[in-house]
């Protein structure tokens, strides 16, 4: 009993002192303000705007690793005759998209005529998908100071009562991206300091290991991903649609007279024709029949035989010879909506 007591009051003492220190180390009000739960920097990551200006293309297009590793941009323009830009950024869902989209795209003074979206299962109506943690990252690198449809549809929105108490309240709960990055710091670099190694060495000597790891990594993680987007709340597209990005972007490619078209990208999960779960088939038949209504095109890749199971170095990702057959099947889609 007097253990328990002494740890009662030992835990009560440290979240007192945290509720007092962590709010002045991080420059935040207490209670935290849940408007500022995302706190992005006030700059934008202007590359894709200026390639666009710079190539002019016909297809821009959009996405995660299976587009920025999948698709070779060089050979796709060639087979196409006119520039064809991918802007696939690892570890991203659909709220990247958008902000590149809003930020980028809509704002390029000469503005491509096709924008191509490549997903996968219900990412386009699950805004809060790859936006915390480590994923955080690449959505400040293309958001504004202010970014209201993001922290409301991909933070607030996710976020339980408790979730929101916590957040407001414990700072150790509020702040624990940043105490965990701090924590990383000092258990990579000050033991490779010691044997001469500095901040580059280390990531470097971090990131460099062999095939086995990489698929192994790439894999767990890419099982985790389907999981979660399957997951039930996720599986009503008609329910999740107005808190999603898709009716955002639609509007702004409408703005910009642009033509929408979206790529539904393979998994060897659901390689088979009708493999997937029927809540997930009802999903894109909802999703299918909207984006006829918006005058947008569909294209279903998810069951391509000449895909080969054995081009796949995972559930999502393919080898070099799958990606230059994605390519060249890109490059068949696409030939009916380029302009001379």
């Amino acid at each position: 009993m007097k253990l328990f007591v002494r740890a009662f009051f030992l835990t009560s003492f440290s979240l007192l002192t945290l509720s007092l220190i962590l709010p002045r180390v991080y420059g935040q009000p207490y209670p935290y303000p849940l408007e500022n739960v995302n706190q992005f920097d006030a700059s934008v990551k202007l590359a894709p705007m200026r390639r666009i200006e710079e190539e002019k293309p016909q297809f821009v297009m959009v996405g995660d690793s299976v587009l920025h590793d999948g698709v070779d941009e060089k050979l796709l323009t060639q087979r196409l005759g006119v520039p064809a830009l991918n802007f696939g950024e690892p570890g991203t869902g659909s709220a990247v998209w958008y902000l590149i989209i809003k930020n980028n795209i809509e704002d390029a003074p000469t503005p491509p005529k096709y924008i191509v979206i490549f997903f996968r299962d219900t990412v386009l109506t699950t805004p809060s998908f790859r936006t915390t943690g480590r994923y955080f990252a690449v959505v400040d690198d293309y958001a504004g100071k202010r970014e209201p449809l993001v922290t409301e549809f991909a933070y607030l929105n996710s976020m339980t009562p408790l979730e929101k108490f916590a957040t407001r309240y414990l700072p150790l709960y509020t702040h624990r991206w940043q105490l965990r990055a701090a924590l990383d710091d000092a258990m990579r670099y000050p033991p490779a300091a010691l044997i001469g190694c500095d901040r580059r060495c280390a990531n470097q000597a971090i990131y460099q290991l062999g095939p086995k790891e990489l698929d192994a990594v790439a894999l767990q993680q890419a099982v985790f991903d389907v999981d979660a987007l399957n997951a039930p709340e996720n599986l009503n597209f008609k329910q999740n649609l107005e808190t999603s990005f898709l009716p955002a972007i639609v509007e702004i490619a409408k703005e910009r007279n642009i033509h929408l078209i979206f790529v539904r990208t393979k998994s060897t999960r659901f390689s088979r024709p009708n493999s997937e779960p029927p809540a997930l088939q009802t999903y894109l038949t909802d999703l299918q029949n909207y984006l006829a209504a918006e005058q947008a095109t569909y294209i279903d890749l998810a069951h391509e035989e000449r895909l080969l199971d054995s081009y796949f170095i995972d559930l999502l990702h393919l080898n070099r010879e799958g990606r230059a057959v994605f390519t060249e099947i890109l490059a068949e889609k696409f030939a009916p909506f380029v302009v001379k």
